[in-house]
């Protein structure tokens, strides 16, 4: 091959790749583009729910956000005799791939409604993404203005992760997401960082390379799954998970936290999913219930519990589980008198 021809080609795959990876940044700008949510003017918050929407989410469920971004529709006053449920959490709170009726807390409504025969209220005020300091947060700025009975936390093991999304306004003043956040790409993680075709061809190939395992070597994978909270992390987590204890005690709010294990904690036949956290909770007399023993007796008889190549969020039958064991809970402590 000649010296001008290499140039040439050398010049042209160089074109070619700059093409792709403009092509694919504006692939991506569109993809995380979403107007679900807004800037926060809230500094801890960072972002909300958007008020007062009805939309599909990318799961292609219809979703319906009241005017305090909360999920269902508007609240109205408290009547007489209510008991008040207050629903915080992340994703799997507000469980955007479920529809209503296959919730935890809808379920919970139904459950506690038909036991007590009393009128219970539930709200859901999950917000996809939000760590343990925007919950205490959000409790603080509009939880506490629906005039709740009991708050039940809903704890993910990642919710101790204190950092702020990069979100940003785009051209079209709707918001952009930045997926990169706290992942990490095990080769040439410097490239994955900088180049969004590098990343969509690591993303897709590595998802690929998930949805292509057998059973059991899917399996395999889970048990391998290492999660891990240090000491340090752990001592700045239970900060605002005092704060939402004390913030419930000084309004008479009753306040469960509710604890999901991760998949390969049950598959791994752990018998709590965060030591740690059992143990300030036990410590600090606060009301809490970790699923791992439940899921992992429901497991043993075969039912399938979490979303389909998913380690963290449960699907429909995982909802209904974690809604049972909660309205056990609740009964057997007498919280709702």
């Amino acid at each position: 091959m000649k010296k001008k021809e290499f140039i040439f080609i050398s010049a042209g795959l160089l074109i070619f790749i700059l093409l792709l990876e403009g092509f694919v940044r504006i692939y991506n700008f569109i993809r995380s583009s979403t107007s679900s949510v807004i800037l926060s003017k809230n500094e801890i918050l960072v972002y909300e729910n958007r008020p007062s929407i009805v939309f599909k989410s990318n799961h292609g469920v219809r979703m319906q956000y009241n005017s305090l971004g909360f999920i269902g529709d508007e609240i109205a006053p408290k009547s007489n005799g209510a008991f008040r449920i207050l629903g915080i959490g992340d994703s799997i709170t507000s469980a955007s791939y479920l529809s209503d009726e296959y919730r935890f807390l809808n379920i919970l409504q139904k459950i506690l409604s038909n036991k007590l025969n009393k009128s219970i209220e539930v709200i859901n005020a999950g917000t996809g993404g939000y760590n343990t300091w925007q919950e205490l947060e959000l409790i603080k700025q509009k939880g506490l203005s629906v005039e709740p009975d009991l708050i039940i936390v809903e704890i993910c093991l990642n919710d101790y992760i204190h950092n702020k999304p990069n979100l940003r306004k785009n051209w079209f003043n709707i918001i952009s997401v930045n997926y990169r956040e706290s992942s990490e790409a095990r080769y040439f993680n410097f490239l994955y960082q900088k180049s969004d075709l590098y990343k969509f061809l690591y993303d897709f190939l590595a998802k690929f390379r998930l949805n292509t395992l057998d059973k059991k070597d899917f399996l395999a994978y889970v048990k391998n799954y290492n999660f891990n909270i240090n000491e340090n992390e752990f001592r700045e987590w239970i900060k605002p998970l005092s704060e939402i204890n004390t913030v419930a005690k000084a309004h008479n709010i009753k306040l469960i936290f509710v604890i999901f294990p991760l998949q390969n904690q049950v598959v791994n036949k752990h018998d709590v999913s965060c030591d740690k956290l059992s143990n300030f909770f036990k410590e600090n007399g606060i009301y809490y219930i970790d699923l791992i023993k439940d899921f992992k007796y429901q497991i043993s008889l075969g039912k399938i519990l979490f979303k389909e190549r998913d380690i963290l969020h449960p699907n429909s039958e995982g909802h209904k589980v974690c809604a049972n064991v909660i309205a056990n809970y609740i009964e057997n402590k007498n919280i709702i008198e």
